[in-house]
Order: structure tokens, then C-alpha cells, then sequence
């Protein structure tokens, strides 16, 4: 079996016969785009205008606009200046009512011969490209323009000029999210909705104060300064990069919480390639989508793992427990001699550990506030409950103390619209 550009040939030789089969390609169905007069498009002119571009895609055909605007389009084959070609389509709107935009007239034969499709100059504009694109952009923000340009040869059978698709992706991203320079306004309004809807919150929005060019702005959600008390007394810091077109660094506080992981996900081996990756997409957005998706993020993570926690049965984090009953399997033939009530020593792995002050020579238990198997072989012996020598750090009840407080949704009703013309956060320079 060959395949190429979109096709997959089988041979069989032992008759000497052939066989072909096409691979199904995206633009399939766009070859009875128009299906004539009284034709509706509900998305008005724009709908009509990409029907079009679509068209001449699958066909060859080129096209140029005799009339174009909202109300009226207009398209003629554009051979026809050279060869007469009848091929004509015009729609308009009825009422003056752009979205009720139907198809009045359409001749559907060009007379000017079979239209020629070059797979290496497609008739491709940026807009529609835009479209094609649009909710791929819309799942992963962060989408090289090289795997845009791979999927269209894939999926479409064309290739695309890459500056091309890095114009299309901008398009998409502005639909999606508004002007990036906008985006710095909307933290005024942004801020001031987030310590309505979510009070305890300490937010700070610096702006220098002569040139209106914004400089940081710092979250620290309510319910994070809550449940931070309940996790492990280790914080991290860690920054990455923006890739947005003003740049800028994002940084973010994590502690370790009663799994062993962070409040905002499980730890990695590396906690930079760990939230790095969890907010991998979010750094290809305006500076407002950028934090106000990882603030829905943050939500969903909280209320999945506070429901998560309510179906627990023991007194301590699930992993805690599977962790020391691992212990008591290790210890299971090592002798013990008592020194004084609380002081034993272990002899098949020699250690000294002491139950008051919560020492075990091995130091795994004073790291860890996790009882190592020299301590759990002591704690058998002595008979008391294992629990009182765990940190409260893995109880259960700390892990949902953790995640308690509910971070709200911010409904957008009253956002206003931003005039760009009348900005009073301007983004910061970015040096060439």
C-alpha cells in the first residue's frame, strides 16, 4: 500500500489488477455548497462570503466580487474577463435584515473549462483559514502554526504558507478572547468582580501612575488563604514565560498538601515541568482570559477533589494508608527491646526510636510525619492507635479543610465594552 497527498493506493499483483481507494478528506462535503435560488445562510454576508472561499477550494475555481458589502454579494468567475464564463451567484438580504441572507440567483456551470487545484497554492484566505481553525485555537490556545499547516495538508489535502496560518491564528484568538491590548483595561473591571464574588480575596493591580502602563497584578484567592493552613508548611515558587505578543512573566505559589502532592495538582519529578504544563495552554492568552481560566481551573480542581474527599472511609489520605500498611509488611520479623515506655530499640535494622519525642534515628519519620517501618514495628508492640503518630498534615480532615472553600464563578453581565481608543491600562513596551 503507497500512500501520498491524501491518497492510499492498495496493489494486488497476483491478477495484475488494481485497486484505489481515496482517504475521506475534511472538504468532501463542500462540492454542493450551493444548492440555488431561496437558499438560506443565517450567519448573513460572512456565512455567504466563506461558502465561497470553500467553494473555490474544493473546485479550482477562482472568484471576484462584483458587489460585496452586508446587504449585497455578488461573485463572478474570475476567468471571465478572459474567457466569458457565465458562472454568476448573488445573494442579498431580505428586509434589510443582514442574518435573513438568501441566495437569489446562481449560475452553476462554468463555461470556461474544469478549474485547476494546486495543492501548493490553495485559493485560501486568511478569514477562512480562521474559521477552519477557530475551535481548534479556542481548545489549545497555544497550537504551533507548523501543526496547523500538517493538519490542512492531512485533513484538507492543501499547504498552507505559514505566515498565512500565523495570521489566521491571530484572527482566531481575537474572535475568541477581543484585542490583546483591551485586555489590560478589563482588569479594572476583572478585579473588582472577583472581590465581589469571591470576598476574603487579596488582590493588588499596580499601574504606573504617569505613563498608564500596566506593571503586575497579584491573586491570592480566599479560598486558598484558607485552606493553605490545613496543607504541609512548605511553599514553592515558580515562574514561566508568557507567550503572548507583550510578553510577561507569570509566577505561582503551590504548598504541599496531604498527598504528598500540591494544592494545585500531584507533584512531578520536576515542580517547573509541573506548572509549566498546568498552565501550559492558559500562557498563549490575553493577560484577563489567561487568569481568569486558570481561576476556573483552580475551581474545578477544588470542588472535584473536595467531592472526591467525602467518599473517603479512614481517618487518613487514602495513599497514606496503602503507605504504612506497606510498613507493616516490612517489619514483620524484626526484634524489639524496650529501653523505658516510650524508647525502643529495633535490632534486625538497627535504630533507636523514641515515641514521645517522634524521633527514629532512621530520620524518615521527623521528614516525612510519616511513621517509617522501624517506628510501625514499635507502635505494634506498644499498642497504640497508629493514628496518633501521623501528622495531622495527611488526615483526611485536613486534606478537606484544604479544599473547603468553594472559589466562585464570575458572571460577566455587566463587563462593559472596552473602546480601544480610550484606554486607561496601557500593555507595557516589549523591547524588539
Amino acid at each position: 500500500m503507497v500512500q501520498f497527498e491524501g491518497f492510499e493506493i492498495s496493489v494486488e499483483s497476483s491478477e495484475g489488477s488494481t485497486s484505489s481507494t481515496r482517504k475521506a478528506l475534511k472538504s468532501d462535503s463542500w462540492t454542493n455548497l450551493f444548492t440555488g435560488p431561496g437558499q438560506n445562510f443565517p450567519g448573513g454576508a460572512k456565512q455567504f462570503r466563506l461558502t465561497l472561499h470553500k467553494y473555490s477550494l474544493v473546485t479550482g475555481h477562482t472568484f471576484k466580487f462584483l458587489k460585496n458589502d452586508d446587504y449585497r454579494v455578488t461573485a463572478i468567475c474570475g476567468r471571465s474577463m478572459v474567457s466569458g464564463c457565465s458562472w454568476k451567484v448573488h445573494a442579498s438580504a431580505r428586509f434589510n435584515l443582514p442574518d435573513f441572507f438568501f441566495l437569489k440567483e446562481y449560475v452553476s456551470v462554468h463555461t470556461c473549462g474544469g478549474g485547476l487545484i494546486d495543492i501548493t497554492k490553495p485559493n485560501l484566505s486568511k478569514k477562512l483559514v480562521k474559521e477552519l481553525i477557530l475551535s481548534d485555537v479556542k481548545d489549545n490556545p497555544s497550537v504551533q502554526p507548523s501543526v496547523i499547516c500538517s493538519s490542512f495538508k492531512r485533513d484538507y489535502r492543501v499547504e498552507l504558507n505559514y505566515q498565512l496560518v500565523l495570521r489566521a491564528k491571530g484572527l482566531a484568538l481575537r474572535e475568541i478572547y477581543g484585542k490583546e491590548e483591551s485586555s489590560y483595561m478589563e482588569l479594572l473591571w476583572y478585579t473588582d468582580a472577583l472581590r465581589r464574588t469571591n470576598p476574603g480575596c487579596h488582590i493588588v493591580l499596580e499601574v504606573d501612575p504617569a505613563t498608564k502602563v500596566f506593571k503586575r497584578l497579584f491573586i491570592y484567592f480566599g479560598a486558598c488563604i484558607f485552606g493553605v493552613r490545613y496543607c504541609r508548611p512548605v511553599i514553592f515558587l515558580d515562574g514561566t514565560f508568557l507567550k503572548t505578543k507583550f510578553k510577561g512573566c507569570l509566577m505561582g505559589e503551590t504548598a504541599k498538601n496531604g498527598s504528598q502532592g500540591q494544592r494545585y495538582g500531584e507533584m512531578t519529578s520536576a515542580l517547573a515541568e509541573s506548572f509549566n504544563g498546568w498552565i501550559k495552554f492558559e500562557r498563549s492568552l490575553p493577560v484577563t482570559p489567561m487568569v481568569d481560566t486558570i481561576r476556573i481551573k483552580m475551581m474545578k480542581m477544588m470542588s472535584e477533589r473536595r467531592e472526591n474527599c467525602h467518599s473517603w472511609k479512614g481517618l487518613l489520605y487514602p495513599k497514606i494508608e496503602k503507605l504504612i500498611a506497606t510498613n507493616f509488611g516490612v517489619r514483620r520479623t524484626w526484634n524489639l527491646t524496650k529501653s523505658s515506655d516510650f524508647v525502643y530499640g529495633v535490632h534486625s535494622d538497627p535504630h533507636r526510636v523514641d515515641l514521645m519525642n517522634w524521633f527514629c534515628s532512621c530520620t524518615e519519620w521527623q521528614l516525612r510525619g510519616i511513621p517509617c517501618p522501624h517506628v510501625v514495628c514499635v507502635i505494634q508492640r506498644s499498642g497504640t492507635p497508629i493514628f496518633q503518630f501521623v501528622n495531622s498534615y495527611y488526615s483526611t480532615l485536613n486534606y478537606l479543610n484544604a479544599y473547603l472553600h468553594p472559589i466562585e464563578p464570575i458572571p460577566n453581565y455587566d463587563k462593559p465594552n472596552i473602546d480601544p481608543k480610550a484606554l486607561t491600562i496601557l500593555p507595557h513596551i516589549v523591547k524588539p
